[in-house]
């Protein structure tokens, strides 16, 4: 999946960051992980935006919500569009279904 090593912008670290070949990155966050939404809206989506994964999912379980960012670049993701239950976010991929919020949650 990797596809390219390269010095890692985001932190001290002298791991390098790897620049990923996916379409859509979902990450899954709980009610006792609440600490980690912040990390995960902010740090871990702009690492994800620089890589540069198209679109990326946050479940947000204790909110019943679903953030889809779209839009990567160097700075992070140009557009964060939050759907909530009585909603269904559309599919990145063709010939499948969007998904409902409310089933999900349900």
């Amino acid at each position: 999946m990797a596809t390219q090593a390269t010095e890692n912008p985001f932190t001290d670290s002298p791991l390098p960051l790897y620049r990923l070949d996916v379409d859509t990155y979902h990450r899954l966050a709980d009610a006792g992980a609440l600490e980690g939404l912040d990390v995960d809206r902010e740090t871990k989506a702009n690492m994800y935006a620089w890589t540069p994964v198209p679109t990326y999912w946050l479940v947000d379980v204790p909110a019943k919500t679903i953030e889809v960012r779209t839009e990567p670049g160097p700075d992070g993701y140009g557009r964060c569009e939050i759907y909530g239950v009585g909603m269904k976010v559309p599919s990145p991929a063709e010939g499948v279904d969007d998904l409902d919020v409310a089933e999900l949650f349900a």
